[in-house]
């Protein structure tokens, strides 16, 4: 279970888990502003990170964030990769790779998972 070290109350029960969740998305997309990314770009990461915040929340049993492993993101983008382009696909990798390196530096997480899951070859003679 996902606990608050301070006073060890279950977060979930809380209901505090998403609003954690969207903070960091918060924070992970105004770092990207901050490089300069375009407007379009972080409604497109916003939009894939609530989708994938969502998918998290209604996991059982629960998530704990500090503890994903790379099979549940596989998990994750397999749903998020029936009837959807080759293109749809590795930016969902790509935004979910990024959001992990920034949950890294955050300290939320050791490592990112996502560092090594590629993405769907893409092939120009296809």
């Amino acid at each position: 279970m996902w606990c608050d070290s301070t006073s060890g109350v279950d977060l979930f029960q809380e209901g505090k888990a998403m609003r954690r969740w969207d903070g960091l998305v918060e924070g992970y997309v105004r770092e990207c502003e901050i490089r300069g990314l375009a407007a379009t770009t972080m409604v497109m990461r916003r939009s894939a990170l609530a989708r994938a915040g969502t998918w998290l929340k209604l996991r059982r049993p629960k998530v704990n964030l500090e503890q994903m492993e790379s099979e549940m993101l596989i998990e994750y983008l397999r749903t998020r990769s029936a009837f959807r382009s080759k293109t749809v696909v590795a930016s969902t990798v790509s935004i979910l790779r990024g959001m992990g390196e920034y949950l890294v530096s955050q300290g939320v997480w050791t490592k990112n998972p996502m560092r090594w899951i590629r993405g769907p070859k893409m092939d120009p003679a296809e």
